[in-house]
């Protein structure tokens, strides 16, 4: 049997009597990165869906209400759609880093890292879609979901290491490896602005720290070797992030899913007995990991930008978007009241750790897109052209559609909104139509379907919640001289994107006119399209997916 990997060519399926550590590294001779990741897709893929086809009772509670929030249109913003964003532009920065610097990854060390970065987008935002999930229990009190989240994810797959041993049938040393590796990549994820922190050579080594008010100030300060902690301190600083939250109960002693919590007590309690550092990292290995979290953090604020128009509006769907306003009414009647005002503005959006403390929905997208390009100065990641080309287009256009998708609000006119959700749907009608030869016809269309409903519900609670947030949060409808100051900051942004890379009027009408129709940035193209169709993206169960020998592997990355 053989199994096709989101559309990439089939592996051969192995019998399982069979299979060796598949973790055994590609000679350099025929090591090939996208086979290598498309192999990496398929193992992560049989991991978090395993639980669900390979007979295992332990942790069919936990693995049940992944499954469920991954796919609820409610949480698509950290869900599946997100996640598979999240991925395809893993994989396009991984393998656009291996032109430039060929077999960075070709090592053991280097393919558990990409391991890691493989199951980064599935489980980074794994507890925040929790969170969201509980908040919707009638019986809950309403918590603020993105609290924790970080840390959390860092020791839910930090507790799962044996599961991710036997499912992939992996040593445990290298699933140890793996989830050791993937817990420095989420652990501060939540504050994207403080990645350059995060590798400080002057940070802390938790080794050292005894006590746990003391590691909590240093972490919340990005002042710690991550790497360095141990699973006990990971416990620690989850308990005084949810305790801070709300989220600890007697079913909950950690804040976490009740039925992880369940699932997992014995994991989570070994944990708490292990004083052991997370890595012991040469400087190679150093230089591997922090490279690997420049491309999850990036690979993660993708579709914060991403495509422009739909990204605009996933913010405004957040709940941090929910307790503040889309752009304060500043009374701005004389210029120099205008220009003292957008100073003020744009200190704020430029510095990097405001991420989350930011008063409105334009300053946080103006966060955005001013951060993506710098938020690590010092990688060989974020200088290579195709990533820079990608901030170019869409620190421009992003910066173009909530211009106009502003002025629209302020004026209380949707129509623009509608626009935005009739040309995602559009797309989505021509994706169906050109897989429609390749695909099971009743799947393919009851998967347009299901999603076109969904994608109209949630253009109804875009504009709900603009209503809402106005009534809410303004006293007065915005004024002509409101309008004004909104234009002259997006004016402002704008002059200094179009100056700093020196973009010329060909490219910038380009850009105006993609904008004026709904399009999407060129660079993106090459890493997925608007909208995904669910039924579209198969996945590898257990009963379908190969597992290759070491024979197998040489050859698959040979073809």
């Amino acid at each position: 049997m053989e199994a096709n990997v989101n559309g990439n060519s089939p592996l051969q399926k192995i019998d399982w009597a069979d299979a060796n550590d598949p973790l055994l590294p590609p000679t350099h001779e025929n090591y090939d990165i996208n086979k290598l990741l498309i192999f990496l897709d398929s193992q992560i893929n049989r991991f978090r869906r395993g639980d669900l086809r390979d007979g295992t009772e332990s942790y069919r509670g936990t693995a049940a209400v992944y499954e469920m929030g991954q796919e609820l249109p409610d949480f698509a913003d950290h869900g599946f759609r997100h996640g598979r964003h999240v991925e395809k532009s893993i994989r396009y920065g991984v393998t656009e880093l291996e032109k430039a610097h060929p077999d960075f990854f070709n090592s053991s060390f280097g393919i558990k890292t990409l391991y890691a970065l493989m199951l980064f987008p599935h489980f980074h935002d794994w507890d925040q879609v929790n969170g969201a999930y509980m908040n919707q229990m009638p019986w809950e009190p309403q918590r603020n979901e993105k609290k924790g989240h970080a840390i959390a994810s860092a020791v839910m797959v930090k507790a799962m290491t044996e599961h991710i041993a036997q499912i992939l049938h992996i040593s445990f040393d290298d699933a140890d490896e793996i989830t050791s590796i993937y817990a420095v990549l989420a652990m501060r994820h939540d504050e994207p602005g403080n990645i350059d922190k995060t590798f400080n050579s002057e940070n802390v080594d938790p080794v050292t720290i005894e006590d746990d008010e003391k590691l909590a100030s240093l972490f919340e300060a990005d002042q710690l070797m991550l790497h360095r902690l141990s699973s006990r301190q990971m416990i620690v600083l989850l308990r005084y992030q949810k305790e801070k939250a709300g989220f600890i109960t007697s079913l909950r002693p950690h804040g976490l899913l009740p039925e992880f919590e369940n699932d997992f007590a014995k994991k989570l309690q070994a944990m708490e007995q292990d004083d052991n550092p997370l890595l012991n990292l040469t400087p190679q290995q150093h230089n591997i990991v922090k490279t690997a979290v420049d491309i999850a953090y990036w690979g993660d604020m993708v579709p914060m930008v991403a495509p422009v128009w739909s990204a605009i509006t996933r913010t405004l769907l957040s709940a941090y978007s929910q307790t503040r306003p889309f752009f304060r009414s500043q009374h701005a009647k004389s210029q120099k009241h205008k220009d003292k005002e957008v100073g003020k503005i744009l200190r704020n959006i430029n510095d990097p750790a405001a991420a989350n403390t930011l008063a409105t929905d334009v300053e946080r997208l103006l966060w955005e897109f001013i951060h993506l390009e710098s938020l690590s100065k010092k990688s060989i990641f974020f200088v290579l052209p195709s990533i820079q080309r990608f901030a170019l287009e869409h620190r421009v256009m992003g910066a173009m559609a909530l211009r106009k998708l502003g002025i629209a609000i302020m004026e209380a006119n949707y129509e623009v909104i509608e626009g935005i959700y009739s040309a995602r749907i559009e797309l989505l009608n021509e994706q169906t139509a050109a897989k429609a030869q390749d695909a099971n016809l009743d799947t393919l269309f009851y998967g347009f379907k299901i999603y076109e409903e969904n994608l109209k519900k949630e253009q109804d609670k875009v504009i709900l919640s603009l209503h809402q947030k106005s009534m809410k949060f303004m006293s007065r409808n915005y004024s002509p001289q409101d309008i004004a100051l909104f234009k002259e900051l997006m004016d402002e942004v704008l002059d200094q994107f179009i100056f700093l890379y020196g973009i010329s009027d060909q490219d910038r009408k380009l850009f105006w006119d993609l904008v004026s129709n709904f399009g999407e940035a060129p660079s993106q193209a090459a890493i997925f399209t608007t909208d995904t169709i669910p039924s579209s993206e198969p996945v590898l169960f257990m009963d379908q997916c190969a597992f290759p020998t070491e024979e197998d592997l040489e050859g698959l990355m040979d073809d």
